[in-house]
């Protein structure tokens, strides 16, 4: 997987040093993320350019999860453009607190576009950025699993591996440990 495979060209407006490039979200291995520079800028943005257009009714992500820390943002936005330039946002939320696991959200857009942008804003961490990031699409004789990296079938989903002996730390700075899974 690279920057660009199968035709889905993946950007983004900003990434921390070290190899935390954009495409990361979208390679379905949560080993690797995407992070933006949080010393320089506050916004996250991840755009997807496709090979063609298409009409998305879902996208599904999550937010960084290092160290025990969730880093992400509490403001989201979907957009879509035609030109790469012009954005029509199809989807925005706000959550109440730090959100965990992979968030899957419907999309009521009846538009087909060629690019769409992912927008993180009002960040409560540092480096927040995205371990996964998938958009969907339904036609009316299938459903299509769409990623940034191109259509990969419904599998694929990882999530963050949790040990005995890790600490989690929640947003509000309280903590647990884990002592038993089972």
């Amino acid at each position: 997987t690279a920057s660009t495979t199968s035709g889905f060209t993946i950007t983004a407006n900003s990434q921390y040093p070290g190899g935390y490039y954009g495409w990361y979200a979208c390679d379905n291995n949560f080993t690797t993320e995407w992070a933006i520079d949080g010393n320089s800028f506050d916004t996250g943005i991840l755009t997807v350019q496709m090979p063609e257009q298409y009409i998305v009714s879902k996208m599904a992500f999550a937010f960084r999860f290092i160290s025990g820390v969730l880093e992400g943002w509490y403001n989201i936005a979907l957009s879509g453009s035609n030109d790469g330039t012009t954005y029509t946002t199809i989807y925005s939320t706000v959550f109440s607190s730090a959100m965990t696991g992979i968030i899957e959200l419907p999309v009521n857009n009846t538009t087909a576009y060629s690019y769409y942008r992912f927008t993180g804003t009002n960040k409560y961490t540092d480096n927040p950025g995205l371990a996964y990031f998938q958009l969907y699409q339904s036609n009316s004789s299938s459903s299509i699993y769409l990623s940034g990296t191109g259509p990969t079938g419904p599998t694929g989903y990882g999530v963050p591996t949790i040990t005995t002996g890790d600490t989690l730390t929640f947003q509000t700075g309280s903590y647990i440990t884990i002592d038993t899974i089972s």
